[in-house]
């Protein structure tokens, strides 16, 4: 019982947070993976890989896991780009919000789904996911 106390007192581990659900894959030593955070072990660096196939994103990150030590980190990854364009000119909204009329150059996006709404002038709209 007080060897088990000991070992958890020793372990360190990592929280991650992202807009995105991401896959954790480390070098070794491998850190022990569970609902969202890694760890284990002594005091000692790991070299972690942070993907989401989906998005093809993908970011390599050093940590220092530190005994006794539950490290938060956020990952952000960087926004898209996109450029809209209709015929005839339509009226924009992206999750809710007026972007602008068409046509639409270089908008900033974040990474993830969003609702994209055209409305063109005495005509329906169109929506797309």
């Amino acid at each position: 019982m007080l060897n088990q106390a000991a070992a958890r007192e020793r372990r360190g581990g990592l929280r991650v947070s992202s807009p995105i659900e991401l896959q954790v894959a480390g070098r070794r030593p491998r850190p022990r993976v569970d609902h969202g955070w890694a760890g284990g072990g002594l005091s000692r660096k790991h070299e972690l890989d942070f993907v989401n196939p989906e998005f093809g994103y993908q970011t390599r990150q050093v940590v220092e896991i530190k005994a006794g030590q539950i490290l938060s980190m956020k990952i952000s990854p960087p926004d898209g780009r996109v450029s809209i364009n209709a015929v005839p000119w339509a009226t924009v909204s992206i999750d809710g919000n007026t972007v602008g009329e068409t046509p639409l150059g270089n908008v900033a996006l974040p990474v993830g789904s969003i609702k994209l709404l055209s409305v063109i002038r005495n005509s329906a709209s169109v929506r797309r996911k």
